[in-house]
């Protein structure tokens, strides 16, 4: 029985060209052309691989839209738009040569001047609290003056005024001036007003602002805008009327301890009004103002408007209590010079 022959399945390509190349390799008459045969296919592979790659890059070129560039919309696209290059890294060794190899006066002997950094923003500083003024001592406190005549470090200052009937013109004059004079005072002094004439039978023979509202005996007040303006109205609302007496306002103004005591009166003294003489009078002041190692508690002064007292009570008063300077007599004349429109009283 004779056999089938099986038929050989053919060999791939690179295996056939494998196996010439080797048989060309040991053949004596092919072996000396192979090497050659072998860079000639080398260098064909390479430029077959060049052509490729070159046609390849061409294509996709061929296909890029092209760039139009129009007067009505010059600018271009960002997409489109060419990438600037890279920068370039400089290198170190050529810029050291370049600087070793430089002019020494090219070298510019300073460093540049450098711009000044900017300064920090201002931050504001929290709003502070209103500061409370401290309790002063008394010789700590302003100088307070009262129709031209003054007294320093007055904490404490009490106006006793004439109201009688002598001063139905010269009041509102008078009262400009305690006006001025209280205006000026700070809030952390005091003060009190008396207007004196005599009363009825029983009567203190002086009036004074209910302050604080509801008291029933004189006190010191702060000399606050609310109270100088209520101190005021008050003592423009009371008439001038009847006689002149100052002691009993006096001596109540001795019992608040003041430190400073303005009187003004234009009156005569009557000592049928006083209800003592005068030298009596001055002894009851001395025993409620003493002195004291050459220094009274309180200091008195005074001034005597419109006519000299022939009795002269209010001027050894103050040579008693208010020092040197501790008087002053304002004639008729001389009242018109307190007042805004110098008009006379």
């Amino acid at each position: 029985m004779a056999r089938t022959p099986i038929p050989r399945r053919p060999r791939p390509w690179p295996v056939r060209a494998g196996l010439a190349l080797v048989a060309l390799w040991r053949d004596p008459r092919t072996a000396g052309a192979l090497p050659w045969v072998l860079s000639l296919a080398l260098h064909a592979g390479v430029i077959s691989l060049a052509a490729a790659v070159v046609w390849r890059v061409r294509s996709a070129r061929d296909l890029t839209p092209p760039l139009v560039v129009s007067f009505d919309e010059p600018a271009i696209a960002p997409a489109m738009a060419k990438p600037p290059p890279p920068p370039i890294e400089p290198d170190p060794a050529e810029a050291l040569e370049r600087i070793l190899s430089a002019p020494a006066e090219s070298i510019p002997t300073q460093a540049p001047a450098l711009a000044p950094l900017p300064e920090p923003p201002e931050v504001l500083a929290p709003a502070a609290a209103e500061p409370v003024l401290p309790e002063p001592a008394a010789e700590d406190a302003p100088a307070v003056e009262f129709s031209g005549l003054g007294v320093a470090d007055a904490r404490d200052i009490v106006y006793v005024v004439d109201a009688s009937g002598s001063m139905i013109t010269s009041l509102p004059t008078v009262l400009d001036e305690l006006e001025r004079s209280l205006s000026r005072l700070h809030p952390i002094q005091r003060f009190q007003v008396f207007l004196f004439h005599t009363t009825p039978e029983g009567g203190a023979g002086f009036e004074w602002p209910a302050l604080p509202p509801g008291v029933a005996k004189p006190v010191l007040i702060d000399a606050t805008r609310a109270n100088v303006r209520a101190a005021i109205e008050w003592a423009r609302s009371v008439p001038a009327r009847l006689r002149s007496n100052p002691l009993p306002a006096l001596e109540a103004a001795l019992d608040l301890r003041p430190d400073a005591v303005f009187l003004l009166s234009a009156g005569a003294t009557d000592e049928a009004l006083l209800g003592m003489p005068a030298s009596e009078a001055l002894a009851r002041l001395d025993r409620l103002n003493p002195a004291r190692r050459g220094a009274r508690p309180v200091v008195i002064r005074a001034i005597q408007i419109l006519d000299e007292d022939p009795a002269g009570l209010l001027r050894r008063i103050a040579e008693a209590h208010g020092g040197a300077g501790g008087y002053k007599f304002i004639g008729r004349d001389g009242l018109s010079s307190l007042r805004p429109d110098g008009a006379p009283p």
